[in-house]
């Protein structure tokens, strides 16, 4: 007889479904579920299609509420951070810090939200360069969010211990980084207008990396350079048959960005597909040594 999955009962699985549900909001129980199914992590545990349109509903209404006591707020987390928000002493930001977040906004992340910002302060002594803090406190601001509709305490022990990798570089995970992709690439969580920020903040990632802009070449959309620039996230801890990231000289370092470009459109529909076997494969090939 099939075990019957208790959803409220596993955290990590009504995460896992709300994620899916924010990126993908049109989607039905029964491709919820389906592509649970294709998920190694959840395939002995996969919940009925009206246990996941439960969650889905109670998250709808939990979102509804919190929507509605927002409105009687002095301000909320997910709207634009202004230097007024700072009279609210619940969120203060050190003085110190206000710089860097203003340098952010005016050059890497012009929509920087009072949420963000409260996760700026926290780990701009953390994080080195002005774009990767960016990604990262937007990654926290976003998983934060996910656990408030779900209607769970934050818990952002996967996070930390992927900030800890990142920060001793040492590579992150495929279930990581598939995670990140799939929950913040393909729903625009963080409510960035139209406007191609993808490949603004892509440029500046690749100059932290590399030292310059990479210009003889381009992407074809906003939701390729979205994905490249979520990609380099990751590049700078990946290793290759050569060593690692940092060992790697010059010409390597730009030789695998190019890779990475040329290849945007095979990663793009992997990720759609929701198949991570495919898409770590030709992640990791970009690393080899060439021919």
């Amino acid at each position: 007889m099939k075990r019957r999955v208790k959803v409220e009962k596993d955290p990590e699985l009504k995460i896992e479904i709300t994620q899916l549900n924010e990126a993908h909001p049109d989607w039905s129980g029964k491709n919820l579920r389906a592509t649970l199914e294709k998920n190694v992590r959840f395939k002995d545990r996969v919940p009925s299609t009206r246990a996941i349109q439960n969650i889905v509903q109670k998250n709808t209404e939990r979102k509804a509420r919190l929507t509605e006591q927002a409105k009687n707020a002095s301000y909320r987390l997910n709207d634009l951070w202004h230097l007024s928000a700072l009279n609210n002493n619940e969120y203060s930001i050190p003085a110190d810090a206000i710089p860097l977040i203003l340098e952010i906004e005016r050059n890497v992340y012009e929509y920087i939200t009072v949420r963000q910002a409260k996760w700026l302060a926290r780990l701009y002594k953390v994080v080195n360069g002005s774009h990767f803090l960016c990604w990262w406190s937007l990654l926290y601001a976003a998983r934060e969010q996910i656990f408030e509709i779900a209607g769970l305490p934050f818990n952002s022990a996967d996070l930390d211990s992927a900030l800890s990798d990142f920060l001793m570089s040492k590579p992150l995970s495929s279930e990581f980084l598939f995670s990140v992709i799939t929950t913040f690439y393909l729903k625009d969580v963080f409510h960035r207008p139209n406007k191609p920020w993808g490949k603004s903040i892509a440029h500046g990632m690749e100059e932290e990396l590399i030292g310059h802009k990479i210009l003889n070449s381009d992407l074809p959309d906003e939701a390729s350079w979205r994905l490249y620039e979520c990609l380099l996230l990751f590049v700078a801890n990946r290793t290759g048959t050569e060593g690692s990231w940092v060992e790697f000289s010059d010409q390597r370092k730009e030789t695998i960005l190019m890779r990475l470009r040329e290849k945007i459109q095979e990663l793009l529909e992997s990720i759609t597909n929701q198949d991570i076997n495919s898409f770590w494969k030709l992640y990791l090939q970009l690393f080899k040594q060439e021919e």
